[in-house]
């Protein structure tokens, strides 16, 4: 007998009063006298005596603190897998593996589980190295991809409400946060979402967020892994929501969001109230969702129709036909009779008018088609009237058409922004992985058309799921004589078979019954009880009268009801309604509609819905799946409530049970030999790779790196590992790697770094050697300076020999005059006297214009307009001789400390700077050869302006760039000469009153005036003042003073032929009168070519 001491963890068997009921574990908290008492997983105390013992077993020390994988789990049974998700739920880790499938509870509640330091956490790891997450399985999606080159997908199932949707955009946000590049493309994939869940999913019992949808997403990778575009495949769109719920649900997320997120003018212009006020959104009396806010998805939903290229036209015009479904929703019908025929008229209510007005269609025409029905009788279109009921059925069935043709619209707009079918080359093809995020199981009280359709979808996974986890595996085993005991697993082929596979399957009788106009509901049932009414998988009606069925799914018995069974699966539109849509006014609603012919025999619902699962099930077939299996913990939504009977329930239908069994028997990893070898090739020394033997050296690699146990076996042309095989050879490999990485860095610096001392070497020998040489010149000057303040010594010596030798002979000579008469002494003074004034110019002498320009001007070089060679004509006085400076050896230089030249940062204050920064408009530094329409600087006077522009066209005309004005010609030169004498007598009489002043020291200093007198050339014409008297000078005053006017009355100066001279004095006078004017001489003398070409 087992002794069980307080605080030992123990399964307890319970009663079994439920087909889900399995033992529960508890702990001991008191033993005492042959009684125990338990506390289980659900609070509730337990006495156990003597008597019932034999219900208490001992845990597993694996299944007390929970495990990652349930592989490794001790109690390998149903109560054991329930246990250890309840206890990681309970501590809010809510993903577990199955080998690498991943078991994610949802948590109904925000966890800090999916920031960016979790995406760079779980980047390129393996499954095992860090705890089960789902970003794990995206980075091994991801991961596989690049490695195998084999497209990969990923299967997310679940019963509604259980997370499959918000799995999804997890693994999204994390590839698109991998492939590194954070793309347009990246982003408007991600915002594809928002958009598809506001038209695709709605609030059920279940979930708030159920999708009534099914979608497979492709997204596309390029050879880097960088996620370069994306395709969405819709399955079966849920349309009879639109005009129909159940209670406590809501019709689709856009009309809640759409009501409550547009302004006020724009539900003006829809006739748009609250959600209270139409049909459609109060069926199931729920029009507010407490996990969902209406206002702010609307404007997220308006944010990611931009980004996926939607246009303001074309939301307006999804915006209107909206509206006019919920109006068409308040249209309501009354009975009358006509020719004793039951009959309906469309009772007056403005909803009706403001519909036909968003619809753009004449009212007559959709009253009539709404109330009557055209049919084709031998050739020939009779019309017939409907009834209430049966008018209320076809507004029904214009409304669900309309909208299920928007959300097709949609669906293929964002195609059409984030799929790019021109890289989808043969030649280029391109990896991909599969996310499939389709409905769950459902089994609700009233289960219709659609819940068919629904299960029919989840029965192809699980076959799918089944045939890869476990027939494949057992069928590879076998061929390749692996040492292998056969699993027992539950296989729901046959359910399939009779649903949809065999000929006559029940989908097919309903198509074929859809076709027949008159067939009905009845008479599909009876077909199908006939054919089916002795199958373990069909369960027939229990009385003829009964119009359920039920079908034994694999996950339990479903009870269909099969009124409207057929009207579902045609959906079709009468020709009237199809008449009325063509000869609408509304270019969306005609587009919508596009192609949809009414004559022609269309497939049925479920036609189209089994020919997208086929096609979806040979892209999967196509791939390496991944599988997350997606669980409710409850059915009331609330976080840390645990249903174990639910949960075990879901477990159970899965088929996880037997996974856990074949994933820890099996061995799911395998790869050819070559693969093999060439992948961990890196863990052998090269001496041991035999290239010849591929399985010789795949054994030795794994013996050295795995052991030589029996955990992984080697087949016939494969070798099968275990999952954490898989991640130990990964790690190995990658440390292999790191270290032949390091020794390569280490290799390749050591060559950069000598490469680069050798190179620092000889700059190092070429710098010493520059240095030596102008140590050995700067010596040598120094030796050459010495010698020459030796020889300059000895010549001052030799010169004062020299002088005193003269001075002796010339005081003989002056000894040998005294005795000279007196007379001829004066004579000789005299003549000396004359000689000297006679050679000395007098500052009386008349000098022409051209000696005068040329001593102004003599500094500038002979070149015109920035060009060498012979002046133009008019303008051969501008040309001087350029002085030739003397050619000075600096080596001959003696060495001296030499000033350094007081820069005071004029390099700061360059020229094209200045003109950057102050120029008006687009002028620029570079020289212009054409008037201004503008002065160059701002002023703020308007006269300064009219100045500033006169003063640049006689700068053009000094530079030869503009030609002189014809007119006065003739008088234009004899003004010139006598303006040019009178400035230089006025300039004469002042020097002369200044020679007459000067004292006679001046006289004598004359030789030393001369010889300074070029070099004061140049500022002579800064201090030189033009008197008040003079003629020009007064014109110009006069000018400047009177302003505009004068400018352009007074044509004198301005606009007649001038000299040079005349016109520097006009623009130097302007610069004197006017300080505003006065940068403009600095600007010329930086804009005119010639300058450029002279630093002085």
């Amino acid at each position: 007998m087992v002794v069980f001491r307080k605080g030992d963890h123990v399964w307890l068997d319970t009663q079994p009063n439920s087909e889900f009921n399995v033992p529960i574990g508890a702990v001991v908290k008191e033993s005492d006298s042959g009684r125990i008492l338990l506390e289980d997983d659900e609070g509730k105390e337990h006495w156990i005596t003597a008597r019932n013992m034999h219900m208490v077993h001992l845990m597993h020390p694996s299944s007390v603190q929970g495990v990652e994988d349930m592989i490794r789990l001790g109690d390998l049974h149903e109560a054991g897998m329930v246990h250890n998700l309840l206890i990681r739920h309970q501590e809010h880790k809510i993903y577990t593996y199955t080998g690498s499938i991943l078991v994610a509870v949802n948590p109904y509640q925000l966890l800090p589980l999916y920031t960016v330091d979790q995406i760079r956490l779980y980047c390129n790891k393996r499954i095992g190295e860090l705890p089960p997450h789902v970003f794990a399985i995206a980075d091994n999606c991801y991961f596989n991809m690049k490695r195998n080159k084999r497209d990969q997908c990923c299967v997310i199932s679940g019963e509604s409400g259980a997370g499959k949707t918000e799995s999804t955009k997890l693994i999204l946000q994390f590839l698109a946060a991998v492939s590194g590049q954070h793309s347009w493309i990246e982003q408007q994939v991600l915002e594809a979402n928002p958009i598809l869940e506001a038209f695709g999913n709605a609030k059920t019992i279940r979930n708030d967020n159920s999708s009534r949808f099914g979608k497979y997403i492709d997204i596309h990778f390029n050879q880097s892994g960088v996620i370069e575009g994306a395709r969405i495949e819709q399955f079966l769109l849920e349309k009879s929501r639109v005009c129909r719920q159940a209670p406590e649900e809501r019709n689709y997320h856009i009309f809640y969001c759409m009501l409550m997120g547009m302004n006020t003018e724009q539900k003006k212009m829809l006739n748009l109230g609250t959600a209270s006020e139409y049909t459609y959104l109060t069926m199931g009396n729920c029009t507010s969702c407490d996990s969902r806010n209406d206002a702010k998805d609307y404007a997220h939903i308006r944010s990611a129709m931009k980004i996926l290229m939607f246009s303001d036209s074309e939301h307006w015009d999804i915006s209107k036909l909206l509206a006019a479904i919920l109006h068409l929703g308040n249209v309501e019908f009354q009975a009358a009779v006509y020719d004793n025929l039951d009959c309906s008229d469309v009772i007056d209510s403005p909803h009706f008018s403001i519909a036909t007005k968003l619809l753009e269609v004449d009212s007559s025409e959709l009253q009539n088609s709404l109330t009557n029905l055209s049919i084709i009788v031998r050739g020939e279109s009779v019309s017939r009237p409907l009834n209430v009921a049966q008018a209320a059925n076809g507004k029904d069935a214009f409304v669900k058409g309309i909208y299920g043709r928007i959300f097709l619209w949609i669906v293929n707009k964002i195609n059409s922004a984030i799929f790019n079918p021109s890289s989808q080359k043969p030649k280029d093809r391109h990896q991909s992985i599969g996310l499939l995020d389709i409905f769950g199981f459902e089994n609700f009280s009233n289960n219709s058309f659609e819940q068919l359709c629904i299960n029919i979808a989840n029965e192809h996974l699980q076959q799918f799921f089944v045939h890869h986890v476990f027939k494949l595996e057992q069928e590879e085993y076998l061929a390749e004589h692996i040492t292998w005991n056969n699993i027992d697993f539950t296989d729901n082929h046959q359910a399939l078979e009779v649903i949809a596979l065999k000929p006559m399957n029940i989908i097919s009788l309903i198509d074929e019954e859809s076709r027949f106009p008159k067939g009905t509901d009845a008479t599909m049932l009876v077909k199908i009880n006939s054919l089916h009414g002795k199958s373990n998988v069909y369960i027939p009606p229990k009385s003829v009268h009964d119009t359920k069925f039920g079908i034994n799914h694999f996950a339990g018995v479903v009870f269909y009801e099969s009124k409207d069974f057929l009207e579902k699966n045609r959906d079709t539109l009468s020709a009237n309604v199809m008449q009325v849509v063509h000869s609408s006014k509304n270019k969306y609603l005609r587009e919508i509609f596009q192609g949809l012919d009414t004559t022609k025999r269309l497939s049925t619902l479920g036609g189209q819905f089994k020919q997208s699962l086929e096609k979806l099930m040979k892209i999967l077939e196509q791939c390496q799946p991944y599988f997350i299996r997606c669980i409710k913990p409850n059915d009331y939504k609330k976080p840390l409530l645990f249903d174990r009977e639910l949960c075990i329930k879901q477990l159970r239908y899965s088929g996880m049970m037997e996974t856990i069994q074949i994933r820890k028997a099996g061995y799911p990893i395998r790869y050819s030999f070559e693969e093999f070898f060439e992948r961990y090739r890196f863990l052998l020394p090269w001496s041991q790779r035999q290239k010849n033997d591929a399985r010789q050296s795949c054994i030795s690699i794994s013996q050295a790196v795995l052991g030589k146990d029996e955990s992984w076996q080697v087949g016939r042309t494969k070798i099968f590992l275990k999952d954490y095989h898989d991640t130990v050879l990964e790690l190995q490999l990658q440390n292999v790697l790191t270290d032949k990485v390091l020794l390569i860095q280490k290799v390749m610096r050591g060559l950069k770094d000598r490469s680069q001392f050798l190179k620092q070497r000889r700059s190092a020998v070429a710098i010493q050697s520059a240095w030596r040489g102008y140590c050995c010149r700067k010596e040598f000057r120094m030796s050459l300076a010495q010698q020459h303040r030796a020889a300059r010594v000895i010549q001052a010596h030799a010169r004062g020999m020299l002088a005193r030798h003269t001075f002796q002979r010339m005081k003989r000579e002056v000894m040998l005059t005294d005795h000279l008469p007196t007379q001829e002494r004066e004579e000789a003074e005299a003549r000396q006297g004359r000689n000297v004034l006679a050679n000395k110019p007098t500052n009386h002498d008349v000098i022409s214009d051209q000696e005068m320009v040329d001593k102004i001007f003599g500094f500038l070089p002979s070149m015109i307009g920035g060009q060498e060679g012979q002046a133009p004509l008019g303008f051969e006085d501008l040309e001087t001789k350029p002085n030739k400076l003397e050619e000075v050896d600096l080596d001959m230089v003696p060495m001296s400390v030499e000033l350094e030249e007081e820069a005071h940062g004029l390099e700061e204050y360059t020229f094209p700077k200045f003109a950057a920064t102050y120029f008006q408009g687009s002028s620029t530094h570079t020289h212009i050869r054409r008037q201004l329409r503008h002065p160059l600087l701002y002023h703020d006077d308007k006269d300064n302006v009219l100045a500033s522009l006169a003063v640049w066209v006689i700068i053009l005309r000094f530079m030869g760039d503009l030609p002189e004005p014809a007119m006065f010609a003739k008088s234009a030169t004899t003004k010139s000469s006598s303006v040019m004498t009178q400035i230089y007598d006025t300039l004469g009489r002042k020097n002369q009153v200044q020679l007459k002043n000067d004292s006679p020291n001046m006289v004598r200093q004359a030789d030393y005036r001369e010889g300074r007198k070029d070099n004061k050339i140049s500022k002579g014409i800064s201090s030189l003042k033009l008197k008040r008297s003079s003629k020009l000078t007064g014109k110009v005053t006069e000018q400047l003073r009177t302003g505009e006017e004068a400018f352009q009355e007074d044509i004198s100066i301005s606009q007649r032929p001038m000299s040079n001279l005349e016109k520097v004095h006009f623009i130097i006078g302007n610069a004197i009168l006017r300080p505003n004017e006065s940068s403009l001489l600095f600007l010329w003398s930086c804009c005119c070519p010639s300058n450029l070409t002279d630093d002085s």
